[in-house]
């Protein structure tokens, strides 16, 4: 009985595990979806990561300013 339960235990750890990194993979894949969005939509795909980033700090400061 003991040993029953904890098989039982240790399939749910498992199943557990195992829905921990599939929602980690699909949490992944949507920031990169978004990204390639985000690129997109501003046109940004061949700029520098540095011009990127000055551009995403300009939408900050844009939206501190309208609060």
């Amino acid at each position: 009985m003991q040993q029953n339960v904890e098989s039982k235990i240790s399939a749910i750890d498992a199943q557990i595990q195992k829905l921990q990194e599939k929602k980690k993979r699909e949490i992944n894949k949507l920031q990169k979806n978004v990204g390639k969005k985000f690129l997109s939509t501003f046109n940004l795909e061949d700029k520098p990561i540095s011009e990127i980033n000055a551009f995403i700090d300009n939408l900050k400061y844009d939206k501190e300013n309208h609060e």
